[in-house]
């Protein structure tokens, strides 16, 4: 669903009306030390899919104080700062499929599964 950011009350209901929904397909996390086995299964009946998966690296919280424009002087204090985003692999949508990846002090990580060139985003999980 494509919905502007600023409209509130629309983005809202389509949060709403989207976590009713139930995945065909559920991201697992498995934390060892300083990495993270990312796990995806399906737990309904589905046919074959063509995904990418895409891991998210972002700070939860990030304070920055605001050096030129018209915002200059002030301190703003963003939220889910986006600080690398990295393609994981492939998935069918049949068999399980797992990876072992790198976790990244003082940043969370989601994971996307998204039909291949960009597509409609099929489930998502987020680790901490």
């Amino acid at each position: 669903t494509a919905v502007a950011g600023s409209n509130s009350k629309t983005l809202t209901d389509e949060i709403l009306k989207a976590a009713k929904q139930k995945s065909k397909f559920k991201v697992l996390f498995e934390e060892l030390d300083n990495e993270v086995r990312v796990n995806l299964i399906k737990v309904r009946p589905s046919s074959r899919i063509a995904a990418d998966i895409l891991a998210i690296y972002f700070t939860p919280k990030k304070t920055v104080k605001i050096q030129s424009g018209e915002n200059s002087g002030r301190v703003m204090t963003y939220s889910n700062v986006v600080r690398n985003i990295v393609k994981l692999g492939e998935w069918d949508g049949l068999n399980r499929w797992s990876k072992l990846m790198p976790q990244v002090a003082n940043q969370g990580l989601a994971v996307v599964i998204q039909s291949k060139g960009q597509g409609k985003v099929i489930a998502v999980a987020k680790l901490k």
